[in-house]
C-alpha cells in the first residue's frame, strides 16, 4: 500500500511540475474561454512578434473563476510563473482576466512599469471594460495588446 501511495505522488508531483512549464512556455492561455481557437492563435501570433523585437513580453491568461484554483491571489501566482519568479527586473506583462469574478489585472514588472504605470494600466481596463461588457473578448484584448505596443513603441528610449 505504501508503494502506492507514493506512486500517486509522484505523478501528483510530476503533474503539477508539467502544469506550470507548460504555463511558462505560452504566451495566451485561456482557461476561461473567453476566445475560440482561431482567435487564440492569432493573439498568439502578435505576441510572439511583440516577442520578437525583444522590449517587453505579453502574456494574456484567462480563467473562469479564481475559486477553481488553490493560491488565494491566482492571478499573482500566475505572473510569478510567467516572470520565471523574478518580478523586479523584468519587461514581462501579464493580462489576467477572470470570468466569474469579473477580474481585470495588469500585472507589471519593475522594467515595464517604467513605461506602464499604475494609471496608464488603469486607462487600458478603462478601455478594455466596454468590450468585455458586450462580450467582444478578442476586440478587446487585442485593443488593450495594440495600446500597451504603442506606449512601449513611443518610449524614446525604449527599455531595456
Amino acid at each position: 500500500m505504501s508503494k502506492l501511495k507514493i506512486f500517486c505522488y509522484i505523478i501528483i508531483v510530476f503533474l503539477l511540475s508539467c502544469k506550470s512549464s507548460t504555463i511558462k512556455n505560452k504566451l495566451v492561455v485561456d482557461a476561461g474561454s473567453f476566445l475560440d481557437s482561431s482567435q487564440t492563435k492569432e493573439i498568439d501570433g502578435k505576441l510572439r512578434a511583440i516577442d520578437k523585437k525583444g522590449v517587453y513580453h505579453l502574456f494574456v491568461y484567462t480563467v473562469i473563476a479564481e475559486k477553481y484554483y488553490k493560491h488565494k491571489n491566482y492571478d499573482e501566482y500566475i505572473f510569478g510563473v510567467v516572470s520565471g519568479k523574478v518580478t523586479t527586473t523584468n519587461n514581462n506583462i501579464l493580462l489576467y482576466f477572470s470570468y466569474d469574478d469579473k477580474k481585470i489585472k495588469i500585472h507589471t514588472g519593475n522594467k515595464a512599469r517604467e513605461v506602464i504605470t499604475d494609471s496608464l494600466s488603469q486607462l487600458a481596463i478603462n478601455r478594455l471594460i466596454p468590450y468585455f461588457s458586450q462580450r467582444q473578448y478578442y476586440d478587446g484584448i487585442e485593443a488593450t495588446i495594440s495600446y500597451i505596443d504603442s506606449l512601449f513603441m513611443k518610449k524614446p528610449n525604449n527599455v531595456k
